[in-house]
């Protein structure tokens, strides 16, 4: 990763007091994000749960995705606590190593949104293999599709299977939650840093291909590398997820004409991917 000037992030993690701090958002951006339709995949936990709270506590409107009902269901009545337009959000479990719930949960993301289309798209699922991180040289033929599904292919699809229902009449946001095993090999990053760097190639790969089709969409898909923190994959972490949230907020109400096929880490830095180099403006908002 090559650093570059960095964006202010601001450091709030406490939900709670949203209103008051924003997570640095001025009054207008944090504004636009009520009544929104976000569609967040890992929101059970972690960082998915995070940016799904701070969504709620700015009054976006939420669909929430993972593999476990009733957490998510839990989450909701969070979130609804939070300040979430009461009655507008969904709980839809689906399993992104199975095609056809992927299609069943796209589908139902465009009913939901029907009437004003959907916003933004916040996909924090990922999984490491099975039996846990280890060398890829260890690693068997079906961890490939344990790995890549969640973290890849399913990433690619259900952006382009929702699609259509995104508000081109307003300004979608998406954000793919990347990883540094992205921009590192090494023993026992394995397949989950493969299907990282791999992640990192597909946002530069979908930012130039719907860029180049819908110019006029402002379309704005960019990486967020959101560091090290206490999450189910790392319960040891001594940082909370929500360090996520000021970054991933800029990310998702960011105005026309920002960033897309770019990468950024949760602390402000802007980073280079292969041929893509750092952003070269401040997104502060």
């Amino acid at each position: 990763m090559i650093p570059a000037p960095a964006t202010s992030v601001a450091g709030e993690t406490d939900i709670q007091s949203a209103s008051r701090h924003r997570f640095g958002l001025s009054t207008a951006r944090w504004e636009a994000l009520r009544g929104q339709w976000f569609w967040v995949t890992g929101a059970g936990t972690g960082y998915g749960r995070a940016i799904t709270l701070a969504l709620a506590a700015a009054g976006a409107r939420l669909i929430l995705s993972g593999r476990r009902k009733a957490i998510l269901a839990a989450v909701l009545e969070e979130a609804a606590s939070m300040g979430s337009t009461p009655g507008d959000g969904r709980v839809l479990p689906v399993d992104l190593n199975d095609r056809e719930a992927i299609e069943a949960a796209c589908d139902a993301v465009a009913d939901f949104t029907a009437s004003s289309g959907l916003s933004g798209l916040a996909h924090c699922a990922a999984k490491p293999p099975p039996g846990g991180r280890s060398p890829s040289t260890e690693e068997l033929w079906p961890d490939w599709d344990a790995v890549m599904n969640p973290n890849v292919r399913a990433a690619w699809y259900i952006l382009r299977r929702v699609f259509p229902a995104l508000d081109h009449n307003g300004h979608p946001r998406v954000i793919l939650l990347g990883s540094e095993a992205g921009w590192r090999g090494g023993h026992c990053a394995g397949l989950y840093g493969v299907s990282k760097a791999a992640l990192n190639g597909l946002v530069q790969t979908l930012a130039e291909e719907y860029g180049a089709r819908y110019p006029e969409l402002d379309l704005q898909i960019n990486l967020l590398e959101p560091g090290e923190a206490r999450t189910e994959m790392n319960t040891a972490s001594p940082y909370s997820p929500n360090l996520v949230i000021g970054m991933a907020l800029l990310l998702l109400s960011h105005p026309r004409g920002g960033p897309t096929g770019r990468f950024f880490h949760r602390d402000g830095r802007h980073l280079a991917f292969g041929h893509t180099p750092p952003h070269d403006f401040r997104l502060d908002g």
